[in-house]
């Protein structure tokens, strides 16, 4: 059972860290919820930008999940 708690924690974790990853022109890649002005979402989508900085969050994920799907 705590196992599942655990890699429960590690996904929402993973997941709300990759939602908020957002580019921004003069400032790159960062959180989003570092912004002031969160939760705005900028105004140009650019996961092009980001998905480097996304496959290890994307990554995590697979990771936690695997021994649960074997």
């Amino acid at each position: 059972m705590g196992d599942i708690i655990f890699a429960s924690s590690v996904l929402y974790l993973s997941a709300g860290l990759l939602w908020n990853l957002e580019w921004r022109d003069g400032r790159g890649v960062h959180f989003g919820f570092t912004e002031t002005d969160w939760p705005r979402r900028p105004d140009v989508p650019s996961f092009t930008k980001i998905i480097w900085y996304a496959l290890p969050f994307i990554i995590l994920a697979a990771a936690v999940m695997i021994p649960f799907l074997l």
